[in-house]
């Protein structure tokens, strides 16, 4: 199965509520632009590390907890490894902030700490980087994996906002949201 039907196949399980079938897709439609095109190839590896959220959410919306966890972990490391490779500074606070989102969909206290860095970066980037991102396939997929998650967990009145073209208007959406909706966490 090649990439787009394997897109078409997870959204398809998508729209019909059979999120873990969607999340199956959308790992497998990682590891498959991974293995097609290796970690060398930025927009790849991009893509990839966002269909990985996606899968997080979906797994997270169909009710299995350990696959989300064991699939956010899988994403953070390549948003880490993105982060850490780039020179594009906009990208390393979209990998903080799909970090966030990630820790958000576990509803983890940890999700504040990387929109915060997120925050901090995006604060040094030039507005017009920023606003060229919202026009990449992996902001679209990161946007759709979170509001996708929030719009089942009833926070309709902030879906627009969560994926707004205006970086500061998305992380204070985002860091109130998680506010609100993260665990206390004791120590690891």
């Amino acid at each position: 199965m090649n990439g787009a039907d394997r897109f078409e196949k997870a959204s398809r399980s998508e729209e019909k509520e059979q999120y873990l079938s969607a999340a199956d897709s959308y790992f497998r439609l990682a590891c498959d632009t991974l293995a097609e095109e290796g970690i060398t190839d930025n927009t790849s590896v991009n893509v990839a590390s966002t269909h990985l959220l996606q899968a997080q959410s979906c797994a997270a919306r169909g009710n299995d907890a350990a696959a989300a966890r064991l699939l956010g972990r899988l994403a953070r490391t390549l948003f880490e490894f993105i982060a850490t490779k780039t020179d594009d500074e906009c990208l390393g606070g979209l990998c903080h902030e799909w970090t966030g989102d990630s820790y958000l969909i576990e509803q983890s206290s940890k999700s504040l700490e990387a929109y915060g860095r997120a925050a901090d970066v995006f604060d040094r980037v030039d507005d017009a980087k920023k606003f060229s991102w919202g026009m990449e396939q992996e902001f679209d997929y990161a946007c759709w994996a979170i509001r996708d998650y929030l719009d089942q967990q009833g926070f309709e009145a902030a879906l627009a906002d969560v994926c707004a073209a205006d970086f500061a208007v998305r992380i204070g959406t985002k860091r109130e949201l998680a506010a609100e909706h993260v665990e206390s966490e004791g120590p690891e």
